[in-house]
C-alpha cells in the first residue's frame, strides 16, 4: 500500500478491496491487513480471503516474523539477529523468493492449498533468509542461492554464527530433533530504523562443532 500515490486512502483500499477476489495468492504487510481486508486480526483475513477464492495469504510481520495461511496449514517464523544497513528491498526479496520457491517446486494455482505445513515453513525460512541477506547491503541487494550457501563452516550473514552460539543450550535438543520451525523477520517499510535486527531460524548443527549445516543440507 503506497497511499501517496492515490488521490484518497478510501480509493485505495477501494481499487484493492476490489481486485483481492481475483488473487489467487495475497501478500501484505500487519500494518495493511485491517486496511486491505477490514479485518482486525491475520486469521479473520485468511478466513474472508479464502471465502473469495484466495489460496494462500503470506502477511510479513516486521522484526516480529512473518506468517503463512492456506485453507488447510498455517506456519509462522520468529527469529536470530543480523545488523541491518538498508532495510529498501527486503520485501521484494521475501515474496520473490518465495515466488521462487512455488516455482521450482511446481506449486500452480491451484495446488496452493495442498502445501503441507512443514514445506510452508521451510519456505518461510528460505525467504527469511533472503530477506535478511537483503537488509545486511546497501541498495536492495537480492541475493542467489550461492550467496546463501556456507562454506567451511562460516556463514554469509553477518552475525549468523555468533548468535548461535547463543543456543549452545539447546544443542542436544537441536542434534536429535527433526527440525525446527522456520522462524525469521524483515522490515515492512524502508524508513524503519537501521539499528533494529532481525532473526533467522535456528538448524541443525554440524556433527561434533557448534557450527550449523547449510539451508540446503538440513
Amino acid at each position: 500500500v503506497r497511499l501517496p500515490l492515490w488521490d484518497s486512502p478510501e480509493s485505495c483500499q477501494a481499487a484493492i478491496r476490489e481486485f483481492l477476489p481475483c488473487a489467487d495468492l495475497v501478500k501484505l504487510s500487519d500494518d495493511e491487513v485491517e486496511f486491505c481486508t477490514g479485518c482486525k486480526t491475520e486469521r479473520e483475513a485468511a478466513e474472508l480471503l479464502f471465502s473469495q477464492g484466495c489460496r494462500l495469504l503470506l502477511v510479513t510481520r516486521g522484526a516480529d516474523g512473518a506468517a503463512v495461511y492456506t485453507p488447510n496449514a498455517s506456519a509462522e517464523t520468529k527469529a536470530l539477529p543480523v545488523t541491518v544497513a538498508d532495510t529498501t528491498g527486503a520485501g521484494d526479496s521475501f515474496i520473490g523468493s518465495f515466488l521462487y520457491q512455488l516455482t521450482r517446486d511446481g506449486v500452480t494455482a491451484e495446488t496452493l492449498a495442498d502445501i503441507p505445513q512443514e514445506k510452508l515453513a521451510d519456505y518461510l525460512a528460505f525467504s527469511s533468509e533472503c530477506s535478511a541477506y537483503t537488509v545486511q547491503h546497501k541498495g536492495a541487494v537480492m541475493p542467489t542461492e550461492e550467496d546463501l550457501r556456507m562454506e567451511n563452516g562460516e556463514c554469509y550473514a553477518a552475525g549468523w554464527c555468533a548468535a548461535y552460539s547463543q543456543l549452545s543450550t539447546l544443542h542436544s535438543q537441536l542434534s536429535t530433533s527433526p527440525s525446527t520451525p522456520a522462524t525469521s523477520g524483515l522490515p515492512n517499510h524502508p524508513e524503519e530504523s537501521s539499528a533494529k535486527h532481525y532473526l533467522l531460524p535456528p538448524r541443525k548443527l554440524r556433527a561434533g562443532t557448534d557450527r550449523p549445516l547449510p539451508a540446503f543440507q538440513q
